[in-house]
């Protein structure tokens, strides 16, 4: 017995409607395999029998079923920020707007194995692309896609990709030391993860380090703390720093804009009276490493021991220059004066 198979996109293939591919095939067996069908598309089929003489009989009620859909290839993140990242991916010859494709999202590896005690994220969509919103900042995500048939079939999944989320700009930044020769300079991490979030510290004596300006020295340094001393710098020195925070994909934020601070100055050395006459004295000293003509110097001078600490009724006078020696004129004969600098 020969048997006639109609098969077809559009339902009712017998009854071969306007416009539509019918296509028929005679088979002696029991099955008829139809190949080279385009995927994720539903198939409707019927069968008759022919006799000896070629009489058809009636055509069975129409089955129908779909092929299964490719799976998807060529994953790619096409965006990613602080909180979202937007994964997508290639068709694969899958109908467009007809197949359905489902995104697993996890912070751990193989979300499609779903592991104990892991959170997996299952989203849905008709589209080559899916956003995933209020993620944590420098976060690793992983993410594998896989088609839907019309039957609901799910393909394989495509291998496990992975990204991280930007880092938060770091936020409140703040001296929280300041010595002759070393500055703390700290921040907030706003909201980053603890310990694993890098920050990048640059430091100059010009302003705006991420400009690094044209010749200008400027120093970067990294850490994984949320300060970080700089140490060995010159006293009475103005300072600007800027930080920002790195993503584990090594992507660097913002820099805050420039904070600045000057180092602490050295205290003088070398006290010495390079001059005394009857009305006049001056009083030097050395500088002690601090810069030149940017130091100012305060001379306290007084008729009583130990000007700096202000004895109750005694006259001080205070008095300020740029230079490293001080002329007190106009004073007593024969009479003890006490400076401090």
């Amino acid at each position: 017995t020969r048997y006639r198979v109609l098969s077809s996109t559009v339902p009712d293939p017998a009854t071969f409607p306007a416009g539509a591919v019918v296509v028929s095939s005679d088979t002696y067996s029991l099955s008829l395999s139809s190949s080279g069908l385009n995927a994720n598309t539903t198939y409707y089929f019927q069968v008759a029998a022919l006799n000896n003489n070629g009489v058809v009989t009636g055509y069975v009620a129409s089955q129908s079923t779909s092929t299964k859909a490719n799976a998807p290839t060529v994953p790619v993140f096409t965006s990613v920020s602080e909180g979202i990242i937007q994964f997508g991916w290639n068709r694969n010859n899958n109908p467009e707007y007809v197949t359905r494709y489902r995104v697993l999202s996890s912070t751990v590896p193989d979300p499609a194995t779903f592991p104990a005690g892991a959170v997996v994220v299952s989203s849905d969509t008709y589209s080559l692309s899916f956003s995933s919103a209020g993620l944590n900042a420098n976060t690793t995500y992983y993410f594998q896609v896989a088609a839907i048939n019309n039957n609901g079939v799910v393909t394989g999944y495509v291998s496990s990709q992975s990204t991280s989320t930007r880092s938060n700009v770091p936020t409140v930044p703040v001296f929280s030391g300041v010595s002759e020769g070393a500055i703390q300079f700290g921040w907030d991490r706003n909201n980053n993860p603890e310990y694993v979030t890098r920050y990048r510290v640059l430091s100059s004596t010009v302003p705006d380090p991420a400009t690094f300006p044209a010749g200008a020295v400027v120093v970067s340094s990294d850490t994984y703390n949320l300060s970080l001393s700089s140490s060995g710098l010159n006293a009475n020195t103005t300072y600007y720093f800027q930080v920002a925070a790195v993503s584990n994909n090594s992507v660097i934020t913002f820099y805050i804009t420039t904070q600045s601070t000057a180092t602490k100055a050295n205290v003088p050395a070398s006290p010495v009276f390079s001059s005394v006459s009857e009305g006049v004295m001056q009083f030097g000293w050395d500088r002690n490493n601090n810069p030149e003509y940017v130091t100012r110097y305060r001379v306290l001078s007084s008729t009583v021991p130990d000007p700096a600490t202000f004895p109750a009724g005694a006259v001080v006078v205070s008095s300020d220059t740029y230079e490293l020696s001080l002329s007190s004129a106009g004073l007593n004969a024969n009479t003890t004066y006490y400076f401090q600098v």
